[in-house]
C-alpha cells in the first residue's frame, strides 16, 4: 500500500482531528436515529472510520479516543430506548471490539510508522550516496536509480527504469556480467570487482561493483542490489604514480652523482656504531666499488674503514643527529678516488649522502699549479687573441694581439679598446664590455670589423667572460680571426647562389630521395619536362610516375645505391607526362652524406632521352631490315643471274636453230628486266632508315607528294593540320607510293583522294581513301607482300617497311568497286599537333 497520501495528509495538523471529530459526530448522529428507528445493527459500524483514523494518525492516544468514542456509543444506545438484554450484550460487545480495533491499529501503525522512517532514512542514504545504487531483476532489468547512478553514468531514472543493465556495460564485458548474474541467482554476494562501464557519453570508466540478492520474506531472490564506485581517476592516479615512480626511479639510478640513503646504527649507548644502506643508486656503486650493498652495513662490507675514513663517521653522526647539512671532500682511501660529498638528513637518525667523483679535478689542482709556467707559454703562443679588458683598456694581452694588429704593445696598452673597431663598430665593443662586466650578457660571442695599422679591415669573433682582475672587475677575451673564413663563406654563398641559378635552368631534372624512394627534392626543369608541380611530387613514391614495367628496375637500382652507397651504372626506364605521354629518362644517383659513413639521402639527375631512344630504335630496326632485305636482293640476283646463265648457255647450242635462240633471247632479256626492276629498289631503299626519326608535318608531306604526280583533276583533301608525326624521313615516299597507285588503279571513275586523322583511343588512325574501283578480295591478302603487282610489286612493299622503322603499321580495309582506303596506326608517343604538349 501506497501511504505517501496519508503522510501528506499529516502534514496539515487541523484538518485530521476536524475530520476524525466531524466524522464523529455524524456517526453518534447517525445511530441515535438508526436505533430511534430500530437498526442497531448495520449503522454501528461506521465508528470504525474515525476510529481507525485515530489509532492511525494517534497511535497512543486513538485507544483512549476509541473508549471515549465507545462510551458515547452505549449512552446513545440506552438513553435512546430501553435495549433488551440481548441488545445491551451486543452494545457492549461492540464497545469492545471497537477498543480492540483502536488497539491493534495502534500498534499495527505504530510499527509501520517506525518501519517507514527507517525506510524513508534509507532511501534517503541511498538517494544521496555518491556511489551509483541500482535495483534489479535476476534477469538485469533495472528497478531502482539513485541519484549517484545518475551521475556516474550520465542516464536519468526515467531513461533506465524498466530496461537492460547490459545498456552501458561495453560488449566485451557483457559475459563477465552474466557470470556474475548467475552467482548472484544462486544466492552468492559479490564484493569489489573490479571491471568497466560505458556512460552515456561512450566514456569508458572503471568502477568497483558488489552485487548482492535481495529475498524476500520466503527467501526467494526477487532482485539484485548492485553498488558501484568509480575509480576512473584512482587508476588514473596509478598509473600516473606508477610512471612518476619509474620516472624518478630512472632519474635517481641515471644520475651523475652517487647517491646513497643510509639509517644511523647506534649502541646500546646510544652513539653511532654503524649506519646501513637503504638504497643506492648506480653512480654510487660505480664510484665506490660497493655492489649489492642495499640492506647491509658498512663495515661488513669494509670492515677496515673507520680507520682508513674517521671523519665519515663524525660527520655522518653529526648530520643524521642535528639535521644540518655539511658539504666536505674526502679522500676515499680504499678505491684511492678523492670524492666531494653532500649530507643532510630527510629526519633524525637517517641521512642522505651525494657523492661527486672529484679525483680528476684534484688532479687538475695539481696538475694546474705545476704548469703554470708552461701555461703562460701556452698563452704567448696561442693562435688566438687572449686579454683582458678593465675600464676599456687592455691590461694583458699575449703577443698575437700586436702581431696581427700590427700595433707595438705600448701602442695598444695606451688607447681604448674600442678605438681599434671600424667607427659603427665601436658602441657595440664598449656596450659587450659593460654587458659583461654587469653579468647581463654573460660569454655571448660577437663579431666586430677592426681596422688594423695598416688600414686593412679584418673580421674578429670576440667571445668574454666576467673575472676579477687583481680585486676590480674586468674581461676576459679572446679573440679569433675570421676573416679568411668570412671571405670562404662569402664565395661559399656565391658558389650556392650559382649551384642554384644552375639547378633552376637545367635542362635535366635534379633531384632528391630518401633510400623509402619518398622524393624530397626536384628541380623547376621536372615541370617543365613532365608538366607536375613541386607540391604534386615531394613527399610522394617515385614509383607512381614510372611505368610499371620498369619499377622493379628502379627499385633495383636504388637498393643496390643504397646498399653499397656508391654511383651505380645509370638505369634507363619509362616516365609519365603529366598528360598521360610517357617519356624515356635515364638516371644515376649519388649518397649525400651528413656525417662520415651515415647516408641520408641520395641525389640524382635524370636526362630526358625520349627523342634519341626513338630513334635509335628506330635506326636499329631499319638496320635490321636493310640487312635482311639486302640479302634477299642478292639471293633474287643471284638467282636471276643463274638463270640468265643458263639460257645464254641454251643460247649458244640453238645458234643453229632461229626460232628456238629467239625464245631465249626473249626470256633472257625478261631476266634482265626484272634485275633492273631490283636494282632500281635497291636504289629507292637505299635511304631506308640510315637518316635518324625526326617529326614530320603529315599535310606538308602529303600535298609535296602529289606535286611531282600527274593528279589531273582529281581533288586531294587534307584533314591532317597542325598533325606532326615522328617516323622515318621517308614518310613522304608512303604517301607518294599510295598516290601513285590510286593514280595508276583507281580508274576514270575516280574524282577524289582524301587523307585525314582521327583518335580511337589507342595510338591515332591517319586515314587514305580514294573513291576509285579499290582492291579485289584476292589482292588484299598479298599486297603489301615483296613483288606482288603489275610494275616492280614493290611500292607498297617499301611504304610498309618505311612505316615499320618507328612502330607506324598500315592495312587496307577498303570495300572493292567503293575506293582503296588504307588506315596508318601511330602508336602514342610518335603523334602530336603542333602546339600541343610533345607526346613523345
Amino acid at each position: 500500500m501506497d501511504f505517501v497520501f496519508f503522510d501528506e495528509v499529516r502534514k496539515k495538523p487541523y484538518l485530521i482531528p476536524a475530520l476524525i471529530g466531524v466524522i464523529s459526530v455524524a456517526v453518534i448522529l447517525l445511530n441515535a436515529y438508526g436505533i430511534e428507528l430500530g437498526i442497531t445493527y448495520v449503522l454501528p459500524h461506521l465508528f470504525y472510520i474515525p476510529i481507525i483514523l485515530a489509532a492511525y494518525y494517534y497511535p497512543r492516544r486513538g485507544v483512549l479516543f476509541a473508549i471515549c468514542l465507545s462510551a458515547c456509543y452505549g449512552a446513545v444506545a440506552f438513553m435512546v430506548i430501553t435495549p433488551t438484554t440481548a441488545e445491551t450484550l451486543s452494545a457492549i460487545a461492540r464497545c469492545g471490539v471497537f477498543v480492540l480495533i483502536a488497539v491493534v491499529v495502534s500498534y499495527l501503525s505504530g510499527r509501520m510508522h517506525h518501519d517507514t522512517q527507517m525506510c524513508r532514512r534509507l532511501v534517503s542514504v541511498v538517494r544521496s550516496s555518491g556511489d551509483a545504487i541500482i535495483g534489479e531483476t535476476p534477469e538485469g532489468i533495472v528497478t531502482d536509480w539513485n541519484f549517484g547512478a545518475e551521475q556516474l553514468y550520465g542516464y536519468t531514472s526515467e531513461e533506465m527504469m524498466g530496461t537492460s543493465v547490459f545498456r552501458f556495460i561495453p560488449p566485451e564485458r557483457q559475459e563477465e556480467k552474466r557470470r556474475l548474474l548467475e552467482k548472484i541467482r544462486h544466492g552468492e554476494t559479490i564484493e569489489r570487482v573490479e571491471t568497466e562501464r560505458i556512460t552515456k557519453d561512450n566514456r569508458r570508466i572503471q568502477i568497483f561493483l558488489s552485487s548482492s540478492p535481495i529475498i524476500n520474506s520466503f527467501g526467494e531472490i526477487i532482485g539484485i542490489s548492485e553498488i558501484a564506485h568509480d575509480i576512473t581517476e584512482q587508476k588514473r592516479a596509478g598509473v600516473a604514480l606508477r610512471e612518476s615512480e619509474q620516472k624518478y626511479r630512472t632519474l635517481f639510478e641515471n644520475m651523475l652523482e652517487g647517491f646513497a640513503y643510509c639509517r644511523m646504527i647506534y649502541d646500546n649507548d646510544d652513539k653511532p656504531a654503524d649506519w646501513e644502506y637503504l638504497d643506492v643508486n648506480t653512480t654510487f656503486a660505480q664510484l665506490t666499488g660497493l655492489h649489492d650493498i642495499k640492506g647491509r652495513r658498512v663495515l661488513e662490507a669494509i670492515p677496515g674503514i673507520r680507520d682508513l675514513t674517521p671523519e665519515l663517521f663524525d660527520t655522518y653522526s653529526r648530520v643524521a643527529s642535528t639535521g644540518i647539512s655539511e658539504t666536505f671532500e674526502i679522500n676515499f682511501k680504499p678505491l684511492k678516488k678523492w670524492l666531494n660529498v653532500s649530507a643532510f638528513s630527510p629526519q633524525k637518525g637517517y641521512f642522505v649522502a651525494v657523492f661527486d667523483d672529484i679525483t680528476e679535478r684534484k688532479q687538475a689542482e695539481g696538475a694546474l699549479r705545476e704548469s703554470e709556467e708552461k701555461y703562460r707559454v701556452l698563452v704567448e703562443n696561442a693562435q688566438e687573441g687572449i686579454a683582458v679588458v678593465q675600464d676599456h683598456f687592455f691590461v694583458f694581452f699575449n703577443d698575437w694581439l700586436p702581431t696581427v694588429s700590427g700595433y707595438s704593445p705600448e701602442e695598444l696598452s695606451g688607447r681604448p679598446v674600442a678605438e681599434f673597431a671600424v667607427e659603427e663598430e665601436r658602441e657595440k665593443v664598449r656596450t659587450n664590455h659593460l654587458l659583461q662586466i654587469r653579468g647581463t650578457k654573460l660569454n655571448e660571442p660577437y663579431i666586430v670589423r677592426i681596422r688594423i695599422k695598416s688600414g686593412e679591415i679584418r673580421w674578429i669573433d670576440i667571445k668574454s667572460t666576467p673575472i676579477a682582475w687583481r680585486g676590480s672587475p674586468a674581461t676576459l677575451n679572446f679573440y679569433t680571426d675570421i676573416t679568411e673564413r668570412r671571405k670562404i663563406l662569402e664565395n661559399l654563398r656565391k658558389a650556392e647562389e650559382n649551384y642554384r641559378n644552375l639547378v633552376e635552368n637545367s635542362h635535366e631534372i635534379i633531384y632528391r630521395i630518401q633510400p623509402d624512394g619518398i622524393l624530397t627534392f626536384i628541380s623547376p626543369s621536372w615541370t617543365r619536362l613532365l608538366g607536375h608541380d613541386a607540391s604534386e611530387v615531394i613527399g610522394h613514391d617515385f614509383r607512381q610516375f614510372i611505368h610499371h614495367e620498369d619499377i622493379p628496375a628502379c627499385e633495383e637500382f636504388l637498393k643496390k645505391t643504397v646498399g653499397t652507397r656508391k654511383k651505380q651504372p645509370a638505369v634507363e626506364y619509362r616516365v609519365f607526362h603529366k598528360d598521360g605521354s610517357v617519356h624515356w629518362h635515364r638516371s644515376n644517383i649519388i649518397p649525400v652524406f651528413d656525417e662520415p659513413g651515415t647516408g641520408v639521402s641520395f641525389v640524382g639527375n635524370a636526362v630526358d632521352f625520349t627523342g634519341k631512344k626513338q630513334a635509335n630504335d628506330a635506326l636499329a630496326l631499319a638496320n635490321r631490315k636493310l640487312s635482311l632485305l639486302s640479302s634477299i636482293t642478292r639471293h633474287d640476283i643471284r638467282n636471276q643471274l643463274m638463270a640468265l646463265g643458263a639460257y645464254i648457255e641454251l643460247s649458244r647450242d640453238a645458234a643453229d636453230n632461229p626460232s628456238e635462240l629467239k625464245d631465249y633471247i626473249e626470256k633472257e632479256l625478261r631476266i634482265a628486266d626484272a634485275i633492273a626492276r631490283q636494282i632500281s629498289f635497291t636504289k629507292d631503299y637505299e635511304d631506308l632508315g640510315v637518316k635518324s626519326a625526326v617529326w614530320q608535318d603529315v599535310d606538308s608531306l602529303v600535298r609535296n607528294a602529289a606535286k611531282v604526280l600527274p593528279v589531273r583533276d582529281i581533288r586531294l583533301e587534307s584533314g591532317c593540320n597542325s598533325l606532326e608525326v615522328f617516323a622515318d624521313p621517308l614518310l613522304e615516299k608512303v604517301f607518294y607510293n599510295l598516290i601513285d597507285n590510286s593514280l595508276k588503279y583507281g580508274g576514270e571513275k575516280m574524282t577524289t583522294i582524301r587523307v585525314i586523322s582521327g583518335e580511337p583511343g589507342t595510338g591515332l588512325r591517319i586515314v587514305y581513301s580514294d573513291d576509285g574501283n579499290g582492291i579485289s578480295a584476292d589482292d588484299k591478302t598479298q599486297l603489301f607482300s615483296r613483288g606482288f603487282g603489275k610494275h616492280t610489286g614493290l611500292g607498297l612493299f617499301l611504304s610498309r617497311e618505311i612505316l615499320s622503322i618507328t612502330g607506324i603499321t598500315i592495312t587496307e580495309n577498303g570495300e572493292p568497286g567503293t575506293g582503296a582506303r588504307f588506315v596508318i596506326t601511330v602508336p602514342d608517343g610518335a603523334w602530336r599537333f603542333t602546339g600541343a604538349t610533345q607526346s613523345a
